[in-house]
């Protein structure tokens, strides 16, 4: 197709591309033409440039842009600062701005909704807070909405970026986590959300039952409309605190505890109810140059609930901060922390015996073989190791 054009020095090029966008005179039906190093810009006019302008032959189509950084406008020194990734979830995007960007967010916000037809929201992230992990959400550009449906390995997830916590980058440790159930396993998801481990293994494994727990009221309401829209009859949802349901669903075969920020804080509560056997996919935040003492760090906390345990492997997740990572730990559940008695033995604090305040504070051998009582002997001895 003809038209008028713009002669412009490739170095001009996009300098005069968005003045021409700006004011309405660019033709974004035809494409650009590069001779050399000069671009032809094609236009609805005259420009009032001070460029050459000649009529020529130019192919119709809008060539892709490949990122959104390609059509937003900021001053060239913060554009190594735009995000190169963010959070795709349904058709809201949500991502995270450096403060010298915070003034252009509206700016980048439609410069993605251009970008890409399919994004409805544009929101930033202001971190996560609280007991509940609820991102603090301000939309920026398009639809004034955070719920939205999300699609991940076929299955369809109801999700609210503002009043329930859900990553999308967290697929593939899901698919990883769930490929290790066994048929007929009771598996429990101490912090389920809106449910994308427990229905995506309900759906994909023969287990026995799952149970999704997730103190957050917003998460179980979505968790529950997740679990009917999917089918997933095994899942159980119960609404509360993960370590006021678990002593009524024990033993259980597995424990998924995938809030690295606290988790540690309920991992020794959490063992003594998972049976010798069984594995708990323990998640937490690490240094980066630390993972094999992040893992012997589980196993003492095990170890305080009562239960031997060992690493059966671990993982970087993601990122998580400068020298920090999401970390996934896996910890196979060998057995019972053998205690000698109250008081008595490293498992144990180091508090005075029954003996040691109404009675002698040694006794014999003999004296402790004659006694009738077998637990007698074994308070003996492990007061003298004590």
């Amino acid at each position: 197709m003809r038209s008028l054009s713009v002669e412009v020095p490739t170095r001009k090029g996009e300098e005069v591309r968005r003045k021409l966008l700006d004011t309405g005179l660019l033709r974004k039906e035809l494409r650009i033409e590069r001779a050399g190093a000069v671009l032809h810009i094609p236009v609805v006019g005259p420009t009032g440039l001070p460029f050459p302008h000649r009529e020529r032959e130019f192919q119709e189509g809008v060539p892709s842009v490949r990122s959104y950084r390609d059509l937003v406008d900021v001053p060239p020194r913060l554009a190594p600062l735009l995000p190169k990734s963010f959070d795709a979830i349904g058709d809201i995007i949500v991502l995270r701005l450096p403060d010298p960007l915070r003034e252009f967010e509206r700016p980048i916000g439609e410069a993605i909704l251009r970008w890409n037809p399919k994004v409805r929201t544009v929101a930033v992230d202001e971190g996560v807070s609280g007991e509940l992990r609820v991102r603090r959400i301000r939309v920026v550009a398009g639809e004034p909405k955070t719920r939205t449906e999300h699609v991940e390995f076929g299955l369809r997830y109801l999700v609210d970026v503002e009043h329930a916590y859900f990553s999308p980058r967290l697929g593939s440790e899901r698919l990883r986590v769930a490929k290790q159930v066994r048929p007929g396993e009771v598996v429990v998801d101490m912090f389920a959300g809106v449910g994308p481990y427990a229905i995506f293994i309900s759906r994909t494994r023969k287990a026995k039952a799952v149970h999704a727990i997730d103190a957050n009221p917003a998460a179980a309401e979505l968790l529950r409309e997740n679990v009917r829209r999917n089918r997933a009859e095994s899942v159980v949802v119960h609404e509360g605190a993960g370590q006021d349901f678990l002593p009524g669903l024990a033993p259980v075969d597995r424990v998924i505890m995938d809030l690295p920020q606290t988790a540690r804080e309920f991992l020794p509560a959490t063992v003594p109810h998972v049976r010798a056997g069984g594995v708990v996919h323990y998640y937490t935040i690490a240094e980066r140059t630390r993972v094999k003492e992040a893992g012997a760090e589980a196993v003492e906390l095990a170890r305080r609930g009562g239960r031997t345990a060992k690493v059966l492997g671990s993982r970087i997740v993601r990122g998580y901060s400068p020298g920090k990572v999401h970390l996934a730990i896996d910890l196979r559940i060998t057995g019972a922390v053998r205690r000698a008695g109250p008081g008595s033995g490293r498992t144990a604090p180091r508090t005075p015996s029954r003996r040691a305040t109404s009675g002698p504070r040694r006794r014999s051998a003999r004296t402790a073989r004659r006694s009738s009582a077998p637990g007698a002997r074994k308070r003996s001895r492990s007061t003298r190791r004590g």
